[in-house]
Order: structure tokens, then sequence, then C-alpha cells
């Protein structure tokens, strides 16, 4: 199965590599001091941008984080290391299919449709809590990963077109180093606190913050009230 996935990283390789896109050709003008101040600028100046980024600090650190390592010991205690392997399988398909949602849905507040869709990503960490029989578990771990697909899916639209594009690499800097570190932070936490709290109400915790966190990106003005318009 390793090689296989290896297999896949290649051809993905090979893909971009047979993309025909125009020359590009950076703006080596500004020191990277004064390109990191731009991108802070820009970044700090849109509430919805890093409105997002903190909820995700919350996920990234209490859901997202642990929900591998702790939704791992789970299942495989209950049902064998199999079923873990299945029910990660039915996330991959559930975000294949909200990959493919999202590319026919192009919702006017494309912020506020992602985060409806991030309703069904508390799903894993309560199916790992509960870990019922083998079709329930992947049932849950395949609809969080549609609603994961689907809310990176609205993100990426609307940072790519609500940021300047001659802006737009400086500003992701920071959009992409705010939300993926949370996610170390919670693997570490993740063992300290599982001994602690024990694994399944740890994990039954991170269904209940992450289901949190889906509201808060639907209650927060500035990301519910976000149009789709380009920059």
């Amino acid at each position: 199965m390793f090689a296989v996935d290896a297999a896949t990283f290649a051809v993905s390789g090979i893909c971009l590599v047979a993309l025909r896109l125009p020359p590009f050709r950076p703006d080596r003008s500004e020191s990277t001091l004064r390109n990191l101040r731009t991108g802070w600028d820009e970044f700090r100046s849109r509430s919805w941008l890093w409105g997002v980024i903190v909820i995700w600090w919350a996920l990234g650190v209490c859901v997202w984080g642990p929900v591998t390592p702790l939704g791992a010991a789970s299942v495989i205690e209950a049902h064998g290391t199999a079923a873990f392997g299945y029910a990660e399988s039915a996330f991959g398909a559930g975000c294949v299919a909200g990959g493919l949602i999202a590319m026919r849905l192009r919702p006017a507040r494309p912020l506020f449709a992602g985060g409806l869709a991030m309703l069904l990503f508390p799903l894993m960490p309560l199916a790992a809590a509960l870990v019922p029989e083998l079709p329930l578990l992947m049932l849950g771990y395949g609809l969080s990963g549609l609603g994961w697909a689907f809310w990176g899916v609205q993100w990426a639209v609307a940072v790519q077109t609500r940021i300047p594009a001659d802006r737009l690499n400086r500003v992701a800097a920071y959009e992409v180093a705010g939300s993926i570190l949370a996610v170390p932070f919670g693997q570490v936490l993740a063992g300290p606190a599982s001994a602690v709290f024990g694994v399944h109400r740890l994990l039954a915790a991170g269904a209940a913050i992450g289901l949190g966190c889906a509201l808060a990106l639907l209650v927060v003005r500035p990301i519910r009230r976000l149009a789709l318009t380009p920059a």
C-alpha cells in the first residue's frame, strides 16, 4: 500500500510537469523582510482571513492533530488494523466526493457554504470515539471527508479570488503556515492528554470542539457574509 501511495505522488508530479503555464517572473525588487511585512499587512487587514485561521488553530490543536493517532488507537483496539484502513479509505473517498461536488456548485458565499459542509467533519472523531460496527464507522469517516474537501475547495476559491494576484503568494505564506502549524501541536499533545483523560473521551471532546468550530464559521459575520467577488 505504501508503494501504491508513493506511485500516486509520482503520477501527480508528472501531471504537474505536463501543465502548460505561462512563464512567471517574480518581482525581486523588494527584500524578503519587506515582502513579509507586505504579506502580514494584507493578512491582518482581512478579518475573514485571520478569523478562519484562529478557528483553524482550535481545530488543528484539538481535533485534526489528535484524530489520526487517537482514532487509530481506538479503531484498531475495537476492530483491528484492517478496519482502520477501511475507515481511512472511506475518508479519502468522501474527500473525492466532496471535491467533485464543489466543482459543480458555485455558492455566492463560499465560506458560509463551506461552513455548512464542515458540520459533517466532527463525524470522524465521533465515529472513532464510539467505534460502531464497521459500516457505520466507514459512513462517519466518509461523510467527514466529504465535508472537509468541500470546505477546502471553498476556502481556496475565497483566498484566490479575494486576494490581489500580485500579493497572493505573500498572504498564502501566512495562511498556510497558520493553518498547518496547529496540527503538529495537536499531535504532540495527543499522547499526554489521552493518558490523562482517555482516548475515547478525548475523541468525543474533539467531536464537540469540531462542531463548535464549524458553527463559528457560520456565526462570525465577516466569514459568513464573504461574497464570491474577485479582488
